[in-house]
């Protein structure tokens, strides 16, 4: 299996969505490779779609992700007919194994669409689920499950929404390692069909600063049920602020995405409409 991460975020005044996903690629007697699991595709009439997918099988994966990616370049061009259009060749593609059983596959889904963008749970043969909140798929999302904010929690920015991807990859890499790992590779989509791209070597950085998080934060816990008093307490959270505070400013520091599409697509629909 492996890891795949859809977060919905805000970009200036854009509705956005981030999909990432690991490198690591296992095979059911054992054997590892690398290879992408996220994919990107734009068509001519202003949308954007990215894709990430969690299978046992690969090379089914890809094959079902980038039919799903055609058809909806081709119809997809209406955020409503989404599901419909992805149901629809999930549906045919399950059915062609007759009476074999098709492999469990998963997908992250983001589209920008129209003024419109968002997030979607795929699984075979017909299950689309619109997302409003940050979700995983594979193994590595059991890792996750309670560190994600629920639904109800106001949409981040653009860096924080990386920022706190690139942190669940590092959990996902570390606490299920034998089926996630590798590179992490992810893509923006924007309303009025904008994207963008991670930069990678900065994801892979950040997520290098986890365990000095996690150890920060266990330590924190340690020292709050050490039955220390007063000075001590007061002591430990003057060491704590520091370290906090110089965490929190590495990760603002960063320069996580190229966003020079993310609302370029837009602009230029705008100016042609004036025209």
């Amino acid at each position: 299996m492996t890891i795949a991460i859809g977060v919905p975020f805000e970009y200036q005044d854009l509705k956005c969505a981030l999909v990432c996903a690991d490198t690591k690629v296992t095979a059911t007697d054992g054997a590892t490779s690398s290879g992408a699991k996220v994919s990107i595709s734009l068509s001519s009439r202003s949308t954007s779609f990215a894709i990430a997918s969690a299978c046992e099988d690969a090379d089914a994966a890809k094959m079902l992700g980038e039919e799903i990616m055609n058809g909806l370049c081709e119809k997809g061009d209406n955020f409503f007919n989404i599901s419909a259009v992805v149901k629809e060749i999930m549906t045919e593609w399950h059915a062609a194994y007759h009476g074999g059983k098709a492999p469990d596959i998963q997908y992250v889904l983001a589209a920008g669409v129209g003024e419109f963008c968002g997030l979607f749970f795929c699984s075979p043969p017909n299950t689309v689920l619109r997302k409003t909140g940050p979700f995983a798929i594979g193994s590595g999302g059991r890792a996750l499950d309670p560190l994600l904010p629920d639904e109800q929690a106001p949409t981040p920015t653009m860096n924080a929404a990386i920022a706190r991807a690139a942190y669940w990859m590092y959990r996902a890499k570390q606490y299920e390692g034998a089926f996630c790992g590798g590179e992490t590779h992810g893509f923006l989509i924007a309303e009025h069909g904008g994207f963008g791209f991670v930069v990678s070597e900065e994801l892979e950085k950040l997520e290098g600063k986890g365990r000095d998080i996690d150890l920060l934060i266990n330590n924190c816990i340690l020292k709050m049920f050490s039955g220390d008093q007063g000075d001590a307490q007061r002591l430990y959270l003057d060491s704590f602020n520091t370290m906090y505070l110089a965490f929190a400013k590495h990760i603002a520091d960063c320069n996580l995405a190229d966003v020079h599409y993310l609302n370029n697509i837009r602009r230029s629909t705008s100016q042609m409409s004036k025209q």
